[in-house]
Formats: structure tokens, C-alpha cells, sequence
């Protein structure tokens, strides 16, 4: 039984870094947009979050983020000073701050999404069949679910 599990793991390893190794290639061929050049990874996230939750608070961003609130403001700080977000004061709770895309934030934004959708769609097309796309993507919901609840 281990031993199965240890090969099981040295072939799931090698196949992650197949993968990952064409990723980063397509991705380099891609020629990712300068707006998002400058933009580091805690950035990217921030506008994750921002993208699937469109009133985010700094409260909700450092839970979420799971990092200390101290980062979060080092990340705004400089997401602000890139004129991609701001922080408006919270209607509802006066000691905390929600985060708002700026014009030009809203168009970084649109060209992630974009440079993303053109990414995934790799992904999409290697997939032979809808019925491989989508139990592909109930096999990662699923491994997501379960490392979340280890």
C-alpha cells in the first residue's frame, strides 16, 4: 500500500511539474500585458479578491489573505500608490475600510481577466470533451475542499 502511495506521488509530482514547466511557457509566449508586469504576486491577489468579492474590506481581505493586517496595509499602501485602488471608510463599521478600484485599477483589472481567460483557455482546449472539463474541474473542487478541511 505505501509503496503504491509513493509512486502514486513521484508520478502526481512529475506531472504537476510538466505541467507548470509548459504553464510558465505558454505563459512567458503569451506576453503578459506591462500593467500586470509591474503588479507582485500579494497584489494579484488583492485584485483576486477585489474580482470575486466587489465590496472587499481590509478586515475580510486579511482573513481571506490569512496574513497579518500589517502586510495587507503594506500591500494597499502600495496598490494606492499605483493608482489602482483606494480605501474608502466603511458605512457600516467606522474602524474598518472598504477597497475600491480606481478608474485605471478597473482597467488593469479588465486586462487581467483577459490575460487570464487566454491562459485558462489552454487549460480548455487540452481537455478533449465537456465531460473531461468537467470532471477535471469537480477533481480540483474537490481536492480543494478536502486540503481545506485537513
Amino acid at each position: 500500500m505505501k509503496k503504491h502511495r509513493d509512486q502514486w506521488i513521484i508520478k502526481l509530482d512529475n506531472s504537476i511539474h510538466q505541467l507548470m514547466v509548459l504553464y510558465k511557457s505558454k505563459i512567458e509566449k503569451a506576453n503578459k500585458p506591462k500593467a500586470l508586469e509591474k503588479l507582485t504576486v500579494a497584489e494579484l491577489g488583492v485584485l483576486n479578491l477585489m474580482e470575486q468579492i466587489p465590496d472587499l474590506s481590509t478586515r475580510e481581505a486579511v482573513q481571506l489573505m490569512d496574513i497579518p493586517s500589517s502586510t495587507l496595509t503594506s500591500i494597499i499602501d502600495r496598490m494606492e500608490r499605483k493608482k489602482l485602488l483606494s480605501r474608502k471608510i466603511c458605512s457600516t463599521d467606522k474602524r474598518t475600510f472598504r477597497l475600491e478600484l480606481t478608474d485605471y485599477g478597473n482597467q488593469v483589472m479588465a486586462i487581467r481577466k483577459a490575460y487570464k481567460n487566454n491562459i485558462f483557455s489552454l487549460v480548455y482546449e487540452a481537455l478533449e470533451n465537456d465531460l473531461d472539463r468537467e470532471t477535471f474541474i469537480k477533481l480540483v473542487e474537490k481536492i480543494s475542499n478536502r486540503i481545506t478541511d485537513l
